[in-house]
């Protein structure tokens, strides 16, 4: 079965000021893993360079059921689950030494021309993938649309060129300080990062060198609702949603 799997472990570059791990440490991981896996099935980077197109994020959700702390070890796993229409869906998670999940993550991916930065069909891409499906993964990616909600707090941030990935746009990793960052401005210092957190990310247009963001932090019913726009266009819209103690 072509399914990445590594052991890491959480390390002092992966926590925050409050000894949290940090979305965006998740989300480094979770790339990483995906790295791994296309160059196990032959459409990683460095295979993709030769066709001028790449695999660009569109939507990911992640589950936290546990938080790892700093020390802990964990296996880290991903999969191409499926592909459907103009999108491929690959399922992650994280384990920890038992086996017991600690994370679990579903990703929507576009295959893009990096040339004339357009979204191709499935089937330009000529290498057959094997869908594994979800494999216990239960959450799943949703589109996120404008709600009725209140404003908490928001700031601006000004793409840098640290943030830059190889394709020229901010790097879908970064975008986790942005939501850690807003959210900290309305609750003093303290994080979302908790078991229970469902984090759902849409990735709207291209965050590039320079674009000024604003990042607003609203509460709707039920969740929080975090949007990114320039003077151009929405650049993200995410929700932060946590299990309510009974």
């Amino acid at each position: 079965m072509m399914i990445y799997e590594a052991k890491k472990q959480i390390t002092y570059n992966d926590i925050d000021a409050n000894w949290d791990v940090t979305l965006t440490a998740i989300l480094k991981y979770m790339t990483e893993a995906n790295w791994g896996n296309g160059e196990q099935i032959e459409v990683g980077v460095n295979h993709m360079l030769e066709t001028g197109l790449a695999f660009v994020i569109q939507r990911i959700a992640i589950k936290i059921l546990k938080l790892p702390i700093l020390g802990d070890e964990f296996t880290l796993r991903t999969w191409h689950a499926d592909t459907r229409r103009l999108t491929f869906t690959r399922k992650g998670e994280f384990l920890d030494k038992s086996g017991h999940k600690l994370i679990e993550w579903e990703s929507l991916w576009v295959l893009f021309d990096v040339n004339d930065r357009r979204i191709k069909r499935p089937d330009v891409l000529n290498v057959p993938l094997s869908p594994y499906g979800s494999l216990g993964v239960s959450v799943e990616t949703e589109k996120i649309l404008p709600v009725e909600s209140e404003h908490l707090a928001s700031f601006k941030h000004c793409v840098q060129f640290s943030e830059l990935d190889t394709y020229q746009h901010m790097s879908n990793t970064y975008y986790g300080n942005l939501l850690a960052n807003v959210y900290a401005c309305n609750e003093s210092r303290s994080t979302f990062m908790k078991a229970g957190t469902e984090i759902q990310f849409n990735y709207i247009n291209e965050g590039q060198l320079g674009d000024e963001v604003l990042v607003n932090l609203n509460q709707a019913d039920h969740h929080l609702y975090i949007t990114g726009e320039t003077n151009k266009h929405q650049v993200f819209a995410a929700t932060i949603k946590q299990e309510v103690s009974r």
